[in-house]
């Protein structure tokens, strides 16, 4: 009896170690200190959950075995019993749930049980025994403080939204605040979508007339919703929270050789703001790091909102692989090279495709009463990109990841490099595979920006 109590005193006493390891906003605050997020320590949060159910399961089991042994079967009727089961049932769906089967499947289904039931717990195993309350009450107090903290560092603001084509939407907002780092999120919230349906987006540029502007794409959901909503002026209500991300705890990226940014789709949202701050902060032309610019996209037009800022940077190593596109090679693009021989052929690497999360193109939205950006300035042809960005090698078909970082990163010997992907989730797997294969722990440095799961 002796042990199977241990067991619950130390799963309870970790209580409030989840829930800090859960709370986002408290943990963003500490990482000027700690130099973690929520980001980084998500993994904790997850085994230390495993932990838990663990422990309890052992002193459920240990109990109920007791119970049988001594025909005290009457005690699964008293309100302790009652409610220890019910807490280690909870504990369990909950574990069920968070597994990244279930997650990746079905994130919605996800996300509303363990929000409900992480908070259902809390006054069960306050009242199943009376040394567990401590520990509760330390939980509780955590998840009021990030709760209110959140509510109060939330900013209402109104928003407009700008059409770019029929799967992406620009959304800029008053924002007055300062961010510190570039590829950081922000949570947004629409009241007039719900005031409890929210989606992390990250900040794409902040310019100086105090407005900050997102990329989204329009998919199933809460993108969909918003995409959807009438052009009404400026004055679109939206809540923000926020910023959020670990990319103010990155190491500086003037102590590496090289530095590689990857994207697929949208998520050029992330590495493109990191990027140019790379370049417009150096200022020592020695002191620069070499820098490639990857860039999957299905369609020359998904790339449209961002060639204004690539611009911005001359003479660098920028790489766009176009993965669907009725274009044909032309002799004036550069580096055209055929789909057979660009995809992935090492068995180590996911064979997942790059852009897989990207696949659907959801519905027609033919709105015509939202802001639309002119069609004049939109890229129709290979030609164009080449003659807005000079610098850029084209490609269609995917790109093969195993040549592209093996050919100067992974394999040199000259100095750190430090390479970042944000995608889809085939991509960030797929070069996250490549990695870890070749990479030396001492001298690369990896990222992986996931906005699947």
């Amino acid at each position: 009896m002796h042990l199977t109590k241990r067991f619950a005193h130390i799963a309870s006493s970790l209580f409030p170690a989840l829930y800090l390891l859960s709370s986002k906003n408290t943990l963003q605050q500490l990482s000027t200190l700690t130099g973690q997020t929520y980001e980084t320590l998500n993994i904790v949060h997850r085994w230390l959950g495993r932990f838990i159910i663990a422990l309890l399961s052992l002193h459920a089991s240990f109990y109920i075995n007791y119970f049988i042994a001594v025909n005290r079967l009457d005690r699964f009727g008293y309100r302790d019993v009652v409610l220890g089961l019910t807490l280690i049932t909870m504990m369990i769906i909950i574990g069920i749930t968070s597994l990244p089967t279930v997650r990746q499947k079905n994130y919605k289904l996800f996300y509303i049980i363990h929000v409900v039931l992480s908070l259902v717990v809390l006054p069960v195993a306050w009242f199943h025994v009376i040394y567990l309350r401590y520990y509760v009450a330390g939980a509780v107090l955590i998840v009021l403080y990030d709760k209110f903290s959140r509510l109060y560092q939330s900013t209402w603001t109104v928003g407009k939204l700008a059409k770019i084509d029929d799967r992406t939407t620009e959304v800029v907002v008053d924002y007055h605040k300062k961010v510190t780092s570039p590829g950081l999120h922000m949570v947004l919230t629409v009241p007039t979508i719900s005031l409890l349906r929210h989606h992390p987006f990250t900040i794409e540029s902040t310019v100086t007339d105090h407005k900050m502007r997102f990329v989204v794409q329009k998919r199933d959901g809460f993108t969909k919703q918003l995409a959807d909503q009438p052009f009404n002026s400026d004055k679109l209500q939206m809540i923000l929270d926020g910023p959020f991300g670990a990319a103010g705890t990155f190491p500086p990226f003037k102590n590496f050789e090289q530095v590689v940014f990857i994207s697929g789709g949208v998520g050029a949202t992330f590495t493109l703001p990191l990027w140019l701050h790379m370049h417009n902060t150096s200022s020592a032309k020695n002191n620069k790091p070499k820098t490639r610019f990857i860039w999957s996209v299905k369609s020359l037009q998904d790339m449209q909102w961002a060639i204004d800022e690539l611009t911005t940077v001359p003479k660098c190593q920028i790489q766009i692989h176009v993965t669907q596109t009725s274009q044909k090679p032309d002799s004036s693009s550069s580096s055209m090279e055929s789909k057979e021989d660009i995809e992935l052929t090492d068995n180590e690497v996911s064979r997942q495709r790059l852009l897989s999360a990207n696949d659907d193109d959801g519905e027609d939205d033919n709105d015509d009463s939202k802001g639309t950006l002119d069609s004049n300035d939109r890229m129709t042809s290979m030609d164009e990109l080449k003659e807005q960005l000079p610098s850029a090698t084209v490609s269609l078909g995917r790109p093969n990841l195993m040549e592209l970082l093996n050919e100067t990163t992974l394999l040199s010997k000259k100095g750190n490099v430090a390479v970042l992907v944000c995608g889809p989730i085939g991509l960030n797997q797929s070069v996250k595979a490549v990695i870890e294969k070749y990479r030396e722990p001492e001298r690369v440095w990896f990222w992986s920006e996931s906005f699947g799961w």
